[in-house]
């Protein structure tokens, strides 16, 4: 299941905030393991 996280935004009156960034593909790599 290679596929990045996607960014959630919390709507608080109005106003956005960021909760979670996207996911980098540095670490998406990095929870990989060689087999």
């Amino acid at each position: 299941n290679s596929r990045p996280l996607i960014p959630e935004v919390l709507i608080s009156q109005g106003i956005p905030q960021l909760i979670r960034r996207r996911q980098t593909i540095e670490e998406l790599l990095a929870l990989e393991i060689n087999l």
